[in-house]
This record gives C-alpha cells, sequence and structure tokens, in this order.
C-alpha cells in the first residue's frame, strides 16, 4: 500500500515546463481530528475519542494549471492533530505534530473545485497529556508510534481571484502505532478548514 501511495504521488508531480500557469501561494486554517479504530471485529471499531482535537495548519502551495478546468496542486504544510477526550473527573489529549505534503487533483467547475490526492506526513514531535482530579502530567510517545503516515484527501472548494476556500477530509491509510500487536489498525481522521491567498 505504502509503495502505491508512493507511485501515485510521483504521479502527480508534474514538469513545470508542461503547464498553462503557475502560482504559488499560502494557506492555513481549522483542524478537527481524531483517531479511528479499524479492526475484523465490528465491536472493537470507532473513534479512540468521543471529541475532536481542534488546532490548527500552516504551509505553502503551488497551483499548476494543465487546462481550464484541471490543476495540480502540491503543498507543505505544518498540520497539528490528534485525539482529546474529557468528562467530569479526567481528561486526556494526544498532540500529534505533522509535516505533512499533499499532492492534490484538482477539477474546476466555474469558482467551485473538486479535490483528491494523496498525502504523506512525517511524525516530529508526539506529546500525550492528561489530568485526573486536578493531578496532570504529560509524555512524549513519539518513540511508540510510526514517523511516515500515508493518506488521502477528499475535498471541495472555491477561488475567488487571489483567494482559495477549501473544505477537505484526510483518511490515514496506515497505522499511526509502531509494531501495533493487535488486530486493530489505528488511523488519523482530520477535517480541515482552509483559507489561502495567491501572490
Amino acid at each position: 500500500m505504502k509503495s502505491k501511495i508512493l507511485l501515485l504521488t510521483m504521479i502527480f508531480i508534474v514538469d513545470f515546463s508542461n503547464a498553462q500557469d503557475v502560482k504559488f501561494g499560502v494557506k492555513g486554517g481549522l483542524n478537527i481530528s481524531t483517531l479511528t479504530r479499524i479492526s475484523s471485529d465490528r465491536e472493537k471499531m470507532g473513534d479512540v475519542s468521543d471529541e475532536g482535537k481542534v488546532a490548527f495548519h500552516i504551509g505553502g502551495m503551488a497551483n499548476i494549471s494543465l487546462t481550464n478546468s484541471f490543476s495540480i496542486q502540491p503543498e507543505l504544510l505544518y498540520s497539528l492533530q490528534g485525539a482529546h477526550s474529557e468528562n467530569n473527573s479526567a481528561k486526556a489529549d494526544l498532540a500529534l505534530h505533522y509535516i505533512s505534503i499533499p499532492v492534490m487533483a484538482n477539477l474546476h467547475l466555474g469558482f467551485f473545485k473538486i479535490e483528491v490526492g494523496p498525502q504523506v506526513s512525517f511524525l516530529t514531535s508526539s506529546v500525550v497529556s492528561g489530568e485526573v482530579l486536578g493531578v496532570g502530567g504529560s509524555k512524549n510517545i513519539k518513540d511508540m508510534l510510526n514517523t511516515v503516515d500515508f493518506g488521502v484527501n477528499l475535498g471541495l472548494g472555491a477561488e475567488i481571484q487571489k483567494i482559495s476556500l477549501d473544505a477537505r477530509l484526510n483518511i490515514g491509510l496506515s497505522d499511526i502505532v509502531k509494531d501495533n500487536p493487535t488486530d486493530i489498525k489505528v488511523i488519523n481522521a482530520v477535517y480541515q478548514l482552509s483559507l489561502g491567498y495567491y501572490f
């Protein structure tokens, strides 16, 4: 699966000289993320936490127009995501810090666009923190997680002159837990709302 994602990413990276137009920009916005369990046992499936972790992403992008209705958009983003859970007596938070490289294929329909594409992310830091009855602590757990995460993005957006708006879902394809001994696969799931500006 990982080799297939890498191959798709390489296919989507095109020669700039063949593009009609190339424009660069910056973007940022809201992340609402959680971790999802995938298992052959349906009773073990579902989100790790009942609440989404609210965080952000920020970075740069290049939009490469191949025709009037089709473009390729590679991006380089810092993305803070993970999971969050809280009740009356305890709370827990997992912060996953990624450098993400999505490569989106955009179908333009007037001002609107449909986007889909692969993504590879590199984990730079991971901290789990918690508090029970007012007593808290935190721990770095990066060594327990895989440092590379593969995923796919699906989204809708709009472009009005130099302004870009996107609503995107990123679904992880690989288990984030290193050497996971169970049949439960833990994947990232992130909803993103973005505002971008082209120079």
